[in-house]
C-alpha cells in the first residue's frame, strides 16, 4: 500500500511541506518502522494497561512543551479499521491519515525541541485527578457541556423537528438563523465540540432534508424547509469535519426521492470556504487565476457535447448570438431562433432541446443574460433601449424593463445573477461600468 500512498500525500501538500517528507525510497520503510515495537514500549504498554481504569492523584510541574506529548503516544503503532470489503480508496485514505498523524506528531515534536519554540513559563504544581481509559491516546479534548446545556439544545432540536407539521413557518426561520451561524464558521471550526449535541443535531437535519418534498404549487427557489434543511446539512458536516458524516449526508442526498433530487438549495458560503482552500493546497498559494486577470486559455476546456438538434435546423446553417445558462439550462440566442437545452445538471439531459422557439427574433442580434430567475434580452437597433424580460419555463416574454439614454445605444451589458449591468465606453478611451436595479422602473442606477 505505501508505495501508492506518497504520491497522493503530495497532491494534498504544498510545495515547501513536501520537502520536508521523506524520499520515495525510503518511504516503505518508515512505514514500516510505525509498527515496530520496542522492548521499553512494550513495557510501558504493559504497565498501562495494568494502571488503566484506576482514579489516581498526581503531582506534576510542566518544564518545557515537551512534556506535553507523552512517550506512550509517540511509540504506539497507528490503528487501521476497515470493513471486511474496503475499496481501494478506502485503505488508501485509512493510511494516508496514519502517516500524516505520525509525520505531524514528529514534526510538532522538532519544533518545540528548537529555538523557534516560545518559552513556557514555568508553572506551580497542579493537583489534578485524572483517569487513564482506552481512548486516551486522543491528541485533544472535546470540550465538555453542562447537562442542563446538554437537555437544554435536545429540547431545542425536538421543538424545531416537531414544529415542521404545526409550524412550518417557525421551523423555516429557525433553520434560516441556524444556517447563518453555521456559515459564519470555518471548516472544521467545530471539530472539538461534544459529539453528542453535534450528533443530535446532525440526525435532526438528516431526517428534515431527506423527509418529503415540497408540494408541486411551491416555488422552487431554495426557500422551501427542506431546501434550508440541507444547505445547513451541508454547513454542518463542513464545519465538523467528520468523514463519516461527510459520507452519511452524501448517501443520504443521493439516495433522496425525486421530489427532493429536482429541489434547488443555497450554496452554502462554508462550503465555498472549504473548496477555496482545497484549490490553494493543491496550487500551492492562496489566490487563484481566474478569466478577469488571466483570460481564458485555449487549454481550459474540460468538457464537451453535442446537442441534438430538431431536424429542421440541422443542415441549416445556424448563427450564434448569445449564451445564458441558469445553471441547470443553457439558452441559446441563434439566428434560428431561442433554445434552451439540457447542461446535465440539476436533473437535465446533457445536449437535449427542451424548448426550441423558432420565431424569436431571428433577424436582430443582442445579448442574453440571466438575472434573479428570468432572462434579459437587449436588442441592438430597435427597441435597444430596454430589456426584454424572458420567463424560463416557456420561453415567452413577459414584460420590457426600460433603461437611461446613457446606457441603451452602444453598452454591453452583463449579469452576476443578481444584478444586470452595463459597460459604457467613455471619451478617454476609458469605461464605465453601472450596476442597474432591475426591481424599478425604469432600471435605477446602484453603482
Amino acid at each position: 500500500i505505501y508505495v501508492y500512498v506518497l504520491p497522493y500525500v503530495k497532491m494534498f501538500l504544498t510545495k515547501d511541506t513536501i520537502n520536508m517528507l521523506p524520499e520515495p525510497e525510503d518511504f516503505g520503510t518508515l512505514f514500516h518502522e510505525m509498527y515496530r515495537i520496542l522492548p521499553d514500549s512494550q513495557r510501558r504498554k504493559q504497565e498501562w494497561k495494568k494502571s488503566k481504569r484506576k482514579c489516581v492523584k498526581i503531582k506534576y510541574r510542566q518544564k518545557n512543551k515537551l512534556d506535553l506529548m507523552t512517550d506512550y503516544e509517540s511509540q504506539i503503532p497507528p490503528e487501521l479499521e476497515l470493513p471486511g470489503n474496503a475499496s481501494a480508496f478506502a485503505m488508501f485514505a485509512s493510511v494516508r491519515l496514519a502517516v500524516l498523524e505520525r509525520w505531524m506528531r514528529q514534526a510538532s515534536q522538532e519544533y518545540l525541541q528548537s529555538s523557534c519554540s516560545n518559552p513556557v513559563q514555568d508553572q506551580s504544581e497542579i493537583d489534578t485527578d485524572t483517569e487513564d481509559n482506552s481512548q486516551s491516546s486522543s491528541t485533544y479534548i472535546p470540550v465538555r457541556v453542562s447537562k442542563i446545556v446538554g437537555l437544554g439544545l435536545r429540547s431545542v432540536f425536538e421543538l424545531i423537528k416537531e414544529s415542521r407539521t404545526s409550524h412550518p413557518g417557525l421551523c423555516t426561520k429557525a433553520l434560516s438563523a441556524l444556517l447563518d451561524v453555521l456559515q459564519g464558521q470555518m471548516p472544521e471550526g467545530l471539530k472539538a465540540e461534544p459529539s453528542d449535541v453535534i450528533d443530535s443535531l446532525f440526525e435532526l437535519l438528516l431526517d428534515l432534508a431527506t423527509l418529503h418534498g415540497p408540494e408541486s404549487s411551491v416555488a422552487n427557489d431554495g426557500t422551501h424547509l427542506t431546501a434550508i434543511a440541507c444547505a445547513c446539512l451541508l454547513s454542518l458536516v463542513v464545519v465538523r469535519g467528520d468523514t463519516g458524516k461527510y459520507l452519511s449526508a452524501t448517501a443520504a442526498l443521493l439516495m433522496c426521492p425525486r421530489a427532493l433530487a429536482m429541489q434547488n438549495i443555497q450554496m452554502p458560503g462554508v462550503l465555498t470556504a472549504l473548496q477555496r482552500s482545497i484549490h490553494g493546497i493543491l496550487l500551492g498559494k492562496t489566490i487563484r487565476p481566474d478569466w478577469i486577470t488571466h483570460g481564458v486559455p485555449h487549454t481550459s476546456k474540460i468538457d464537451s457535447f453535442q446537442v441534438r438538434m430538431p431536424s429542421d435546423v440541422q443542415n441549416v446553417p445556424l448563427t450564434l448570438k448569445s449564451l445564458a445558462t441558469d445553471g441547470q439550462y443553457l439558452y441559446l440566442f441563434s439566428s434560428r431562433g431561442l433554445f434552451k437545452i439540457g447542461s446535465g445538471y440539476g436533473g437535465t439531459l446533457k445536449g437535449h432541446v427542451y424548448i426550441w422557439k423558432p420565431d424569436f427574433y431571428p433577424n436582430d442580434k443582442g445579448s442574453l443574460v440571466y438575472c434573479d430567475n428570468n432572462l434579459y434580452l437587449k436588442l441592438i437597433g430597435r427597441r435597444g433601449g430596454e430589456f426584454l424580460i424572458i420567463e424560463r419555463q416557456g420561453l415567452l416574454i413577459s414584460g420590457s424593463l426600460p433603461v437611461s439614454s446613457r446606457d441603451a445605444a452602444t453598452s454591453v451589458v452583463f449579469s452576476d445573477g443578481e444584478l444586470l449591468g452595463t459597460i459604457s465606453p467613455t471619451k478617454d478611451d476609458g469605461f464605465v461600468v453601472r450596476m442597474l436595479n432591475h426591481k424599478t422602473v425604469p432600471a435605477a442606477l446602484i453603482t
